[in-house]
């Protein structure tokens, strides 16, 4: 399973639970100092107790979960949405520069002295790539105003990038992990 994937299993058990927001307490009053976990359907109508829980701070846990778990996972999707795979183009296999479009991988390329097999291979195969994170790309770039460098000199952000790989990894840990 992907991260998204886990996140969206998450994200449905969490709207198939009983709503929200749930309190320590019982039959409607608030004690902290309980095992007693309930939840306000609505703001008229009258509480709701959920159980009652071995330890006080198992309640407080329970009871902040739900809130906790949707922060949590929305906190998670706007990383991941900041961190997107995008491609960077090669004149040919094993180039020693890259480029945002393939266009102008092929523009390069025809400036280069190759033998016939290698320009061969790329008129069949298309102009390689490799991906790279958008995001962690341009953290690594730095601020160059427009005059990046197209070396392959992109070290941390090859995708997937150590930022998505640690959260693939938390959601979807290997096994024996």
């Amino acid at each position: 399973m992907t991260a998204r994937e886990v996140l969206d299993g998450i994200k449905a058990r969490l709207a198939a639970a009983t709503p929200g927001p749930w309190f320590q307490g019982r039959e409607g009053m608030r004690y902290e100092d309980t095992r007693d976990v309930y939840t306000e359907r609505e703001v008229s109508a009258t509480s709701r107790d959920i159980g009652r829980i071995d330890y006080p701070e198992d309640a407080a846990f329970i009871a902040a979960a739900p809130v906790d778990v949707a922060r949590l996972t929305r906190a998670i999707e706007d990383v991941l949405e900041l961190h997107q795979p995008e491609k960077r183009w090669m004149p040919y296999e094993g180039a020693d520069v890259s480029y945002d479009t393939e266009q102008d991988a092929r523009e390069a390329a025809e400036d280069y002295e190759l033998g016939a097999v290698a320009l061969e291979g790329v008129a069949e195969n298309g102009h390689p790539f490799f991906e790279v994170c958008g995001h962690c790309k341009t953290v690594e770039e730095g601020a160059c105003e427009g005059e990046c460098t197209k070396e392959l000199g992109y070290l941390t952000s090859l995708w997937p990038c150590p930022t998505v790989a640690a959260i693939e990894n938390a959601l979807n840990p290997k096994e024996g992990q």
